[in-house]
């Protein structure tokens, strides 16, 4: 014969156990909304710190988004070769000419430095941004909007889990970008899209990411118990 402490104890089974993962339509629109905002985030920051040492100019390294790195020696030459000429067209602005006399001399390797250090950046707002949401709301802010939060098996994720998601995001990442990019001198938009479809290929057969199944957590349907 069941007592109340006994169907309370299964309802409470039944209840931790039954979740539901993340649709992948859901999941879509919230890694889009992510997506947009850690590019803000990039953006509003680079500019805010511009005056105050940060590197390169953004106008360059987005145009650099669309070039293969095999390219950035042809890039150093030809502004080698139009160092100056800049300070001597009227129809450069005066706060154009003062930012670009903010830049460091030019050299072979600028470019590619410049690329260095801003993905490098990029890399870190991903991180921050993923480890303080998952950290603080167990989810980041786009899945959260889309109805979405994070569990490690049968229960929330905890501390630990959004640490180690965020340090095994930042290795992947950097094991897909060093030989992607820079050896094989793929440009930076096509290293994006086909990381981010290595990643979420999982998805689509058991609706959890490579870095989900790594970590051995996983995003579902935000549910009544949070």
């Amino acid at each position: 014969m069941k007592t109340d402490i006994d169907t309370q104890m299964n309802e409470d089974v039944v209840e931790k156990i039954d979740v539901k993962r993340m649709s992948l339509s859901k999941r879509f629109i919230g890694s889009l909304i992510d997506k947009i905002l850690i590019v803000a985030i990039f953006t509003v920051g680079y500019v805010i710190a511009k005056p105050y040492g940060g590197p390169g100019l953004l106008g360059k390294y987005i145009v650099m988004q669309k070039i293969s790195p095999r390219k950035y020696t042809m890039i150093d030459l030809a502004e080698l070769q139009n160092k100056g000429k800049h300070s001597t067209n009227i129809r450069v602005s005066d706060a154009y000419r003062r930012l670009a006399e903010m830049e460091k001399p030019r050299y072979i390797g600028a470019t590619n430095d410049l690329d260095i250090q801003l993905s490098t950046i990029f890399i870190i707002v991903n991180i921050i941004y993923y480890l303080l949401f998952e950290l603080f709301i167990h989810a980041s802010i786009g899945k959260r909007i889309a109805g979405g939060v994070l569990y490690r098996y049968d229960e929330l994720a905890d501390a630990e889990d959004a640490i180690l998601r965020a340090f095994v995001g930042a290795v992947l990442m950097l094991l897909f970008l060093i030989p992607v990019h820079f050896v094989l001198g793929v440009c930076n938009v096509l290293v994006i899209v086909l990381f981010f479809l290595a990643m979420d290929i999982p998805l689509f057969f058991n609706k959890r990411s490579l870095l989900d199944i790594i970590t051995r957590t996983q995003y579902v349907e935000k549910i009544g118990l949070v």
